[in-house]
């Protein structure tokens, strides 16, 4: 989910690529707004480590970044 970009298209054309924002997602689904509603116990371990981390980069959102260090840690062990 947190892997894919959003595409704007304009006739065949790509005219930007973003990578999928915590902001870009519905208000309740939102790691911050869902710790909050829900508790911590409802968040997945990239959802926290996303809030941990913060913000992302222009290139990558922090629950990019997050997938990408748990992703590494699994790797790892």
């Amino acid at each position: 989910m947190y892997a894919q970009e959003i595409l704007f298209e304009d006739e065949s054309k790509v005219v930007s690529r973003k990578p999928l924002m915590a902001k870009d997602l519905p208000y309740e689904d939102q790691p911050r707004n869902k710790l909050a509603l829900y508790g911590a116990a409802c968040l997945s371990n990239t959802e926290l480590l996303a809030l941990l981390i913060g913000q992302g980069t222009r290139e990558e959102s922090e629950l990019r970044l997050a997938e990408k260090v748990l992703k590494a840690y699994r790797d790892w062990e």
